[in-house]
């Protein structure tokens, strides 16, 4: 079992689950941190437990992750989003994972099609 600590205030949705388990095999534990945190070092025990961590960080935070995962990938999850004119609301759908190399270097792990939009 691979556990994946998921550090935001956002639900780790269905399609975010399921791409994972497209990257990584379907024996994956999700552990959420979803309170703020000043830095990464304050939560360097849940770091150390997982073996991948899933972010939505600013860059700082995502710096210091980086540097207390060592060599347990570190991945950011984009997202498309999509406004409704009618409704006025905006949507954020999953739209594929990057795994951060270097605080300025990332590599595509999946990529997600921009779901297309209906006219009524």
């Amino acid at each position: 079992m691979k556990n994946v600590l998921w550090l935001s205030r956002h639900l780790f949705t269905d399609d975010k689950v399921k791409d994972l388990v497209d990257i990584y095999g379907d024996d994956l534990a999700i552990i959420q941190v979803n309170r703020t945190i000043n830095s990464a070092f304050d939560i360097r025990k849940e770091i150390a437990y997982a073996d991948i961590i899933c972010i939505v960080l600013p860059k700082l935070l995502q710096q210091q992750v980086l540097k207390l995962a060592g060599n347990k990938p570190v991945l950011l999850g984009r997202v498309y989003k999509l406004y409704s004119k009618i409704s006025k609301t905006t949507k954020y759908i999953h739209a594929g994972w990057d795994q951060i190399i270097s605080p300025n270097t990332t590599l595509t792990l999946s990529w997600i099609e921009r779901p297309k939009l209906e006219v009524a």
